[in-house]
């Protein structure tokens, strides 16, 4: 599947550039932040960026829901999961939950991008 895909190396300033001043979004933030964060880091660059856990995010937000893992809280809350494990897949999930997040912040927990 990624036999003929650029190599991090490749993509690495365009990660830089559509990152910068922006919120790193993800379903438990901190195990895909670090794994971007070492290979740019690897690369030579220091990468830090705010960041905005979704599990977290959604425990405040959308109380009560028995598991927050990505594919059971997806379940619960009717939001489409296709290619579950997959980037393209779980990226378009937590768009999709980030978005209905936002919709219940009234109480502007979510931190807006500068």
């Amino acid at each position: 599947m990624v036999q003929n895909a650029p190599t991090f190396a490749e993509v690495a300033t365009n990660v830089l550039s559509i990152t910068e001043g922006a919120v790193f979004v993800a379903h438990n933030v901190n195990f895909d932040f670090a794994f971007v964060q070492k290979e740019l880091n690897l690369l030579g660059y220091d990468f830090f960026r705010r960041t905005l856990c979704t599990v977290r995010t959604s425990r405040k937000l959308i109380p009560g829901h028995p598991s927050y893992s990505l594919g059971k809280l997806c379940y619960s809350l009717g939001i489409p999961l296709n290619g579950r494990h997959r980037a393209q897949g779980d990226a378009a999930a937590t768009v999709l939950l980030f978005e209905m997040l936002l919709r219940h912040d009234s109480q502007g927990l979510i931190p807006a991008a500068h």
